[in-house]
């Protein structure tokens, strides 16, 4: 964590909350910042940086539900399942999860319905 957190103060990323699970080893990153509009540009901004330090995540999605109003996105960095030799020297045996979810003002979304 201290790598990432290096990172961020050094490249001035945005303030994300970051939890370490009593469970695995994962680190949590959630991207909770306010107003909500900002989310998605601290979620981009994080994942760059992750990426630039440890290699591309293993998994990542963007997912939007207009009926909803909503946005959520995902990347995650599987540092634990992966043999040692293979493995980034980022995080060795750590899960790295970056997580945020963003209102997303629609034509069909309750929010839009909100707006009007």
């Amino acid at each position: 964590m201290s790598k990432a957190a290096t990172v961020g103060a050094a490249t001035r990323l945005p303030l994300i909350d970051w939890t370490v699970t009593a469970g695995a080893p994962q680190l949590l990153a959630r991207c909770e910042g306010h107003p909500q509009a900002r989310r998605r540009d601290d979620f981009r901004a994080w994942k760059a940086a992750l990426t630039a330090l440890a290699g591309p995540p293993d998994s990542e999605k963007e997912r939007s539900w207009p009926e909803a109003g909503q946005t959520r996105a995902f990347a995650v960095w599987e540092r634990a399942e992966r043999p040692a030799a293979t493995r980034p020297t980022a995080w060795p045996g750590v899960r790295v999860n970056l997580a945020a979810q963003w209102d997303d003002i629609t034509a069909t979304g309750p929010a839009a319905a909100e707006e009007g």
